[in-house]
């Protein structure tokens, strides 16, 4: 199966192609603007470098956030549109268990941890049991990266770009507790998005386009005021 995976939720955008698990293309662009600007380029360049057609992607995948609320909405406003037009699947990814996911080999805590702003980080918790399954164990939320460390009472693998940001106090806090890697595993993979997008497909595990909803964690910063009401409409 040839899937076309894309990323618009950080300031690093991309997509990537992938035949089942195995990777055959992928692009990231560090944008200044918005991810609109040059995301179709993006994905006409993929695809002319790896001599596919658009009519050969039989399945679009997406990480449908939480990071940044403008850039979660245009990647699934693409992919959305994608699957409209061609009826092929589609399988939305949360950017938490993508981070998380390449160390479901480890005997630890996986704290995954996406700057959120506001001195805030969007967090969550997995682990592999003994038996190898891998599950979430803390719920998606967003709170300071101090009130998380707090909670975290046993050594834990943090990763992402909230840990980077906020490794020195994390470590002060947590001590030999806080498991923080170099700064090339604080990014976001394309390939295991594919990977994991992937593993939905197989699962059945496949969402409607008019069901695809972006992972927020919080309101967004800018809410569209009420609408005003009309002098005869008011009740007296």
């Amino acid at each position: 199966m040839k899937i076309l995976v894309l990323d618009t939720s950080g300031e690093y955008g991309g997509a990537a192609l992938l035949e089942k698990e195995t990777l055959r293309a992928q692009c990231r662009i560090r944008v200044s603007g918005t991810h609109s600007a040059g995301l179709w380029r993006v994905l006409q360049f993929l695809l002319s470098e790896a001599g596919w057609a658009w009519e050969d992607v039989e399945a679009w995948g997406v990480c449908r956030g939480p990071g940044s609320f403008t850039g979660v909405r245009i990647g699934l406003a693409t992919v959305k549109a994608l699957a409209l037009v061609t009826g092929k699947p589609l399988a939305a990814v949360s950017g938490l268990e993508v981070l998380a996911r390449p160390w479901s080999y480890a005997p630890y805590l996986v704290c995954p941890m996406i700057d959120a702003r506001r001195q805030e980080v969007y967090a969550a918790g997995y682990r592999s049991d003994p038996q190898g399954r891998w599950s979430r164990v803390l719920e998606e939320t967003h709170e300071g990266p101090l009130c998380l460390a707090d909670r975290l009472r046993e050594p834990a693998i943090l990763v992402g770009s909230g840990a980077w940001l906020y490794r020195a106090s994390l470590r002060e806090r947590m001590g030999s507790r806080a498991l923080i890697p170099p700064p090339p595993h604080h990014a976001l993979s394309l390939h295991q998005l594919g990977v994991l997008v992937w593993d939905h497909l197989g699962r059945g595990l496949t969402t409607a386009p008019r069901d695809l909803e972006p992972l927020y964690l919080r309101p967004p910063d800018a809410v569209l005021p009420p609408a005003p009401v009309e002098s005869g409409e008011r009740s007296s």
